[in-house]
């Protein structure tokens, strides 16, 4: 869908990425309160990682590349971070963007209340997961093409709808009992093709 109220890029609280190529690397901190923006021609070399941070918001229309972090070799890749990689968080909303070509998983948001929508993934490595989002998550209107686990269901009570999943050889297109750390239910998955 068309973007609406995008960041000015001289707010202090948006880190704007606008067209052209940005390689930012691995390890791009990110901050409670933080809006990172990526325009239309935004083409990011980077992987952001966030921990115990709250209401944090990664959107846009540009594209995240992790081709940069692919070692050659697929067991050294399994190392590699993921190009978004949120944990103990609440409140994180992911939308609109384009991740392509992350060697290991490409977005785990997990913690509480986050929401994953209209992100197009598309990776061919084995072990390069889709999507985990947290208790009390939404992941709705996203596009998942990768080689392993498309959508991981670990957290209770999330919501996976309308989600459009192209699996290949590897995992599953919905992944809910590896290493989960406690028992979960209420899983709403419906609507996904």
């Amino acid at each position: 869908p068309p973007e609406v109220d995008v960041p000015p890029s001289t707010d202090p609280n948006v880190l704007y990425l606008g067209p052209g190529l940005h390689q930012l690397g691995k390890g791009v901190q990110l901050h409670s309160g933080e809006t990172v923006y990526l325009a239309g021609g935004a083409w990011v070399e980077g992987a952001f990682v966030g921990r115990n941070v709250q209401d944090v918001v990664i959107r846009g229309r540009g594209v995240i590349d992790g081709g940069f972090l692919d070692t050659g070799d697929q067991t050294k890749n399994k190392s590699q971070p993921g190009l978004i990689d949120i944990t103990g968080s609440s409140n994180v909303v992911v939308d609109g963007i384009t991740l392509v070509d992350g060697p290991r998983f490409n977005l785990r948001a997990i913690g509480n209340h986050d929401t994953i929508h209209n992100v197009k993934i598309m990776s061919w490595w084995y072990s390069t997961d889709g999507v985990v989002a947290g208790n009390k998550s939404l992941i709705e209107d996203n596009f998942i093409k990768v080689d392993d686990d498309s959508i991981k269901l670990f957290w209770g009570d999330t919501v996976a709808r309308d989600n459009v999943i192209w699996q290949l050889a590897n995992g599953g297109p919905f992944m809910i009992s590896w290493n989960i750390e406690q028992n979960s239910s209420d899983f709403h998955v419906y609507d996904n093709d």
